[in-house]
Order: structure tokens, then C-alpha cells, then sequence
């Protein structure tokens, strides 16, 4: 009778801890700030590059079945912004998660934004790394049908040459949600004001209509497209009101895909007071 009565409560804490559910929207998101150089935020000109990268780490865990973050840090080193899919956390957060553990390590402020909780606890979700500051950090998740495999997309902003530019990482599904994610992620992409970028794990190959109808989009980029990615590729930095400058993919066995990267400059836009300035000028001669 004993051994019963401890059974049943065991048996639903069990059920409980091993339960996936999606991270409520309105969790509060922690930024984990470092002590950066002091010039990390100084002025730059119009022709400083914005160096950027998107990394599905695989929980840390390499080609050989190894969890190294020195290795998966390693990837994406001399970065501004980076967005990282696949991060996980602590079962009991006696520990830092995985993207404050490689901030940690390259000096960069960090953010982990779990999609999923498994038990009570944040399990997995994106993260985000960055040598300027973040600002405006939203969590928003993405409509998914199975029990688990929870998405999100996480938006902020940064100040960079005087402009706000805006950011979205993102995972997409990879299977019966892909199709309705993507399409989600592709108009929240479009309502941004430029300049703005997406980048992440879209589980996505460049032959899918969805996608290549926000590529023929007027004044949306393909990012990668100079590092000639083969066309079963599935991370993606997609721009608007932004150039890139140069791209690269890095694969050194530290995730069971790619770190893909790219140097961004602003698009100058012409100055229309002055513009206008000079042909109410002229047109009063």
C-alpha cells in the first residue's frame, strides 16, 4: 500500500518532467552583459562593415559526438551580431546556458530565448550575441502542431552608422510546420523598416515558392549568395536596405551544420531635405 501511494505521485512528477510545452511569450528575457572595449560603441563612418553570422550549434555538439563550445565559439570569432539556433539550457539552471557560456568565452552580451520548456524547465530555443547593444528584444513563437519541436522568432535592434537596424533569428520547423512558419517569418521579415536582416535555421532549400517569392521581392538579398552555397543549404541571411560585402560558410565540424557569415555596409540612401533644398533653390533663380 505504501510502495502504491509513493508510485502514483512519482509516476506524475515524471510525466511532468519529461512533458515538452512551448515557453510562454511573456517570460521575461535576460540579456547577459560583458565587459566589452570601451570603442565597442563608438561612431563609425558610412563605410564600416556590420559583420554578422547565423549558427545552428546542435546543443554544442560536434561531427564526432562531442560537446565542445570552445570549438563552436571558435566559428564565429571577430562577429558583431550573431544568431544561434538549437541552444540549450540546464536541466536545473545550475549552470549558464549555452549562449551566455560562449559569450562568456568571446566577450560578447548574450541572450538565451527558450521556444521550449521541457518539465518546468527552459530547454531550447535561439540565442543571441552581440557586441553592440541590443535593444527592444522581442520573443514571438511560431504556430506548430506537434507535441513538441516548438519555434520562435526573436526581433531586437541595434544602433549602428546613426540607423536603427532590425533584427529577426529565427528556426523553422523542419517538417509538417515548415511551410506555415516560413510563410509567418517571410511577412514579419517584410513589415520591418529598413535596413533589416533575417538570419538563421530556416529548414528551407532556395526551390521552395515560399522563399523564392521573398527573394524576388525589390530590395530583398540574399546575403550568402557570393559564397555560392550548394543548393541543399537551409541557413540563410536574408537583408534589406543593406549590401553585402562579403560572405563565407564555416564548417569545421563543430555542428552538424554550417556557421554561415557575412559583411554588411548600409545602403546610402539620398538625402531628401537636400534634395528638396536645392530645387526649391533652383527653381527660384
Amino acid at each position: 500500500m505504501i510502495l502504491l501511494a509513493l508510485t502514483v505521485p512519482l509516476t506524475i512528477i515524471g510525466a511532468v518532467q519529461f512533458n515538452h510545452s512551448p515557453v510562454s511569450p511573456h517570460e521575461t528575457l535576460v540579456l547577459h552583459r560583458v565587459n566589452r572595449n570601451a570603442d565597442t560603441n563608438k561612431p563609425m563612418d558610412g563605410n564600416s562593415v556590420l559583420r554578422i553570422g547565423t549558427f545552428n550549434i546542435h546543443g554544442g555538439k560536434g561531427r564526432n559526438g562531442r560537446r565542445d563550445l570552445t570549438k563552436t565559439a571558435s566559428c564565429l570569432e571577430d562577429l558583431d551580431i550573431v544568431g544561434l539556433n538549437e541552444v540549450r539550457s540546464d536541466w536545473f539552471a545550475w549552470q549558464p546556458d549555452q549562449a551566455e557560456e560562449i559569450g562568456r568565452i568571446l566577450k560578447m552580451d548574450s541572450l538565451f530565448a527558450p521556444s521550449e520548456q521541457i518539465g518546468w524547465f527552459d530547454r531550447f530555443g535561439n540565442g543571441l550575441l552581440s557586441r553592440l547593444d541590443l535593444t527592444n528584444v522581442v520573443r514571438i513563437p511560431l504556430p506548430g502542431t506537434q507535441r513538441k519541436r516548438y519555434r520562435n522568432a526573436t526581433l531586437t535592434s541595434i544602433l549602428w552608422n546613426g540607423q536603427v537596424v532590425h533584427l529577426m533569428a529565427v528556426h523553422i520547423d523542419s517538417t509538417r510546420d515548415r511551410s506555415r512558419q516560413l510563410e509567418i517569418v517571410c511577412e514579419l521579415f517584410l513589415s520591418l523598416d529598413e535596413p533589416a536582416l533575417l538570419m538563421g535555421d530556416l529548414n528551407t532549400r532556395e526551390d521552395d515558392p515560399t522563399l523564392q517569392r521573398l527573394l524576388a521581392t525589390r530590395g530583398v538579398v540574399d546575403a550568402l549568395s557570393a559564397a555560392k552555397p550548394t543548393e541543399d543549404h537551409i541557413d540563410w541571411i536574408i537583408v534589406r536596405g543593406l549590401m553585402p560585402m562579403h560572405a563565407e560558410i564555416r564548417d569545421v565540424g563543430a555542428s552538424d551544420h554550417p556557421c554561415v557569415r557575412a559583411e554588411l555596409r548600409l545602403i546610402q540612401r539620398p538625402n531628401v531635405r537636400l534634395i528638396q533644398d536645392h530645387t526649391h533653390r533652383a527653381q527660384s533663380h
